[in-house]
């Protein structure tokens, strides 16, 4: 029996592979103790503190840079949940569309139940983790980001696929019937 390697068989296996990085990447960051993660996210808050200073000119004291930096933490953290499972949407859903032709319900539904299962399952891990607990809110937040990105995606590749493809496609069949 031959195996068949075509372009699109190897489209097909690679698909995925952003969507794999991002779940990694989110394993990584779970698997981080409670003062290693709450260390990066207060470094992008001074971060995103110091940027707000700059460009709004706050001419903030440091007691003042502390203070807005403790107020935001919490929103950092919890928007880099969102965001993280955002990608993620973005990520399955693309593949789903472009590689596997999938539309419709089944578009919405398979990645976001894979997101709030894969959400589910990386608040248990955290619970295996020194100083983090899995929180139920969390799987809330991630699931918000997910359908999110799923939600933009979906609407960017039904937008893509009237707006250019279709009149293209439509174009070329004409164009070809008045070279015969």
């Amino acid at each position: 029996m031959k195996l068949s390697i075509t372009k699109q068989s190897i489209i097909k296996i690679f698909s995925f592979i952003p969507a794999l990085l991002i779940m990694s990447m989110i394993f990584s960051f779970s698997a981080q103790d409670s003062s290693e993660s709450s260390s990066l996210s207060e470094k992008i808050s001074i971060k995103v503190i110091e940027i707000t200073d700059e460009l709004l000119t706050l001419d903030l004291s440091d007691a003042q840079a502390q203070q807005a930096t403790e107020r935001i933490h919490t929103f950092i953290r919890k928007l880099g949940h969102f965001s993280e499972y955002l990608a993620l949407g973005v990520s399955l859903v693309i593949p789903l569309y472009v590689v596997y032709h999938v539309r419709g319900r089944r578009l919405f539904l398979v990645p976001l139940c894979f997101c709030i299962l894969f959400a589910s399952t990386d608040e248990i891990h955290q619970l295996f983790v020194d100083g983090r607990h899995g929180s139920p809110k969390d799987v809330l937040i991630d699931s918000c980001g997910a359908l999110t990105g799923i939600l933009f995606s979906q609407m960017l590749c039904y937008i893509l696929r009237k707006c250019i493809y279709e009149p293209l496609h439509l174009h070329n069949k004409n164009a070809s019937k008045c070279n015969q």
